[in-house]
């Protein structure tokens, strides 16, 4: 599978994915198993949506894609994931400001 066509499916089945991701998050954390199972679950599942989110906006956008931007962006979502799982409210800020970077690489949709 080439990856414009790994892209067209994760933004065609992006509703099941959040969905399923949502339903995985909850089982997870009401769950009793150990913090680190959990931890990795967690983690994992939010990589995938936000995986899911930028292929959605690469699908909508024809224009140029600035990647420097975007591994900001995916970097910035994953250390603010380790934060705020770790107890640091602080995490949410980094959480928000890569989907915002993220968004800002792959441009405005186009009409």
């Amino acid at each position: 599978m080439n990856g414009s066509r790994i892209v067209a499916t994760l933004a065609a089945r992006r509703w099941w994915i959040y969905g399923g991701g949502l339903a995985a998050l909850v089982a997870a954390r009401a769950s009793p198993t150990p913090r680190a199972v959990r931890l990795g679950v967690t983690g994992g599942v939010l990589a995938v949506m936000v995986a899911t989110y930028a292929a959605e906006r690469r699908h909508a956008t024809d224009g140029p894609v600035h990647r420097g931007l975007a591994l900001l962006g995916v970097a910035g979502v994953i250390g603010g994931i380790v934060l705020t799982v770790t107890g640091r409210l602080a995490g949410l800020a980094f959480v928000g400001g890569g989907l915002l970077f993220v968004h800002r690489a792959f441009g405005e949709a186009s009409p």
